[in-house]
């Protein structure tokens, strides 16, 4: 062929979509585009299509965006383009949120290192290591959502969260101190 036809006015963006979040999709699910090379290009947008069965190679889903014309009006996205595409996930109720820096991978498990009250040598309070086997939903910024996977894991207890690579069961932890002098769990 000498001469390709495209029409600019409605464009595609295709999207890979892994396993974790397939299966968090939510009802009506919308996208959030932007270009790294404009940096203050934002579209919000519904995903119109979703294909509900995994490729058998990557095992990962196909979802589609439909752009109107209207939709981008300054034509700022152009055909072969990457974009990053954000999806809106379904809420994940009563799970845990850790700093990621807390989850340690040992072989084909995860873990959080719990510190655990125990007495020291001498008979003062102290903390150890107790590893938590978890099942990880999702990180962002920083952050972790968790499930621990035999339910022994509750809000507002103390995790490692700096040197959980170095833990290992019943290794004496020490709580982190902020600049002002506080104790931080």
């Amino acid at each position: 062929p000498v001469l390709e036809i495209v029409d600019r006015s409605r464009r595609e963006v295709e999207r890979e979509i892994p396993a974790s979040a397939a299966a968090r999709l939510a009802s009506a699910p919308r996208v959030r585009l932007s270009l790294d090379e404009v940096r203050d290009f934002q579209l919000e947008t519904a995903l119109d299509a979703f294909v509900p069965v995994a490729d058998e190679q990557s095992r990962v889903f196909r979802g589609m965006v439909r752009l109107e014309p209207g939709e981008d009006r300054a034509g700022v996205l152009k055909p072969g383009m990457f974009v990053r595409a954000r999806l809106e996930l379904a809420p994940l109720p009563g799970v845990l949120l850790v700093p990621s820096d807390a989850l340690r991978v040992r072989g084909q498990a995860t873990v959080v290192v719990r510190a655990k009250a125990a007495a020291g040598a001498d008979g003062a309070p102290a903390l150890s290591a107790e590893f938590v086997p978890v099942r990880v939903l999702g990180a962002m910024g920083g952050e972790s959502a968790i499930e621990a996977l035999d339910g022994s894991l509750a809000a507002g207890e103390r995790v490692g969260a700096s040197g959980a690579g170095m833990a290992f069961p019943g290794a004496p932890l020490l709580p982190r101190v902020d600049n002002a002098g506080a104790t931080q769990p």
